[in-house]
């Protein structure tokens, strides 16, 4: 195609050299309840660290012609922190969190990001008329 020159590239710079604790960084790690969780709930993470920035819910992609209508990055409000875990307040509003499967993922006050955890948001039941 005449002007369309597709590029691809990947930082590997010094700030994504994360690890389990070998070198550089370690990555928070948490843990959470592995049933479904209904909207408006409060879900409790066990963590390595309280000492969180923030906590979002990322939407598996569905691209299709190079556009992902359905594209979600959804940061959690924390309600409560102790010394091993932290609380966050789930969406309340499907429109804006369509029931299904999200990727949770802490980030650290240092910017750094962990693994992620998969979470089944809502019971994908169809609400009563």
């Amino acid at each position: 195609m005449a002007g369309c020159t597709p590029s691809v590239g990947a930082w590997t710079g010094p700030d994504t050299a994360w690890t389990d604790g070998a070198a550089g960084p370690a990555r928070p790690k948490f843990e959470m309840s592995s049933g479904p969780v209904e909207y408006s709930a409060t879900l409790t993470l066990a963590t390595t660290t309280a000492a969180l920035r923030e906590v979002s819910l990322l939407h598996p992609t569905s691209c299709t012609h190079s556009c992902d209508n359905n594209q979600r990055l959804i940061d959690l409000p924390i309600t409560a922190t102790t010394a091993d875990t932290v609380s966050v307040a789930m969406p309340s509003n499907p429109a804006l969190a369509p029931p299904g499967w999200y990727l949770v993922v802490v980030v650290d006050t240092g910017g750094v990001p962990s693994a992620g955890q998969w979470l089944r948001l809502g019971t994908g039941e169809p609400a009563s008329v």
